[in-house]
């Protein structure tokens, strides 16, 4: 029984050294998901805002009268997400893997329509503005 020890030594510490590897990586792995979530968020308000000046810039050019037409590149993925645009009384950014990261932003009051849903796999959206009011394409 002499020798056994450094056997149930080394078992012993290779059992804890295991147990730290899978610890760190579950804590890193739950730190980036959380980083990620964070951050398409914050992208999501970016486009958002960009969507949102076209729509208004569209507005105010075609309240003249005038129809006006601006294509806006959009991003296809953000942080790898795949997101969509909706327009109901407000515009509605939403990632598609995790429904429940979005951002609703305000139009102002501005008559703005949307037949469909718009993904941002087509990496751009056009805005067509006619007699003060907006449509998504």
């Amino acid at each position: 029984m002499k020798g056994q020890y450094l056997a149930v030594e080394w078992i012993f510490f290779f059992a804890i050294g295991i147990t730290l590897v899978m610890m760190i990586f579950s804590l890193f792995s739950t730190m980036g998901l959380s980083y990620r979530e964070t951050t398409v968020e914050i992208q999501l308000g970016k486009a958002g805002e960009m969507v949102r000046n076209g729509i208004i810039n569209t507005f105010k050019s075609s309240e003249t009268g005038n129809r006006t037409m601006l294509n806006i590149s959009i991003p296809t993925r953000l942080s790898g997400c795949i997101y969509t645009i909706e327009v109901s009384q407000k515009l509605r950014l939403r990632c598609v893997d995790n429904p429940e990261l979005e951002v609703v932003l305000d139009l102002y009051g501005i008559n703005t329509n949307s037949e469909n849903i718009i993904y941002s796999t087509r990496g751009f959206i056009q805005i067509r503005g006619t007699n003060g009011r907006v449509d998504l394409l």
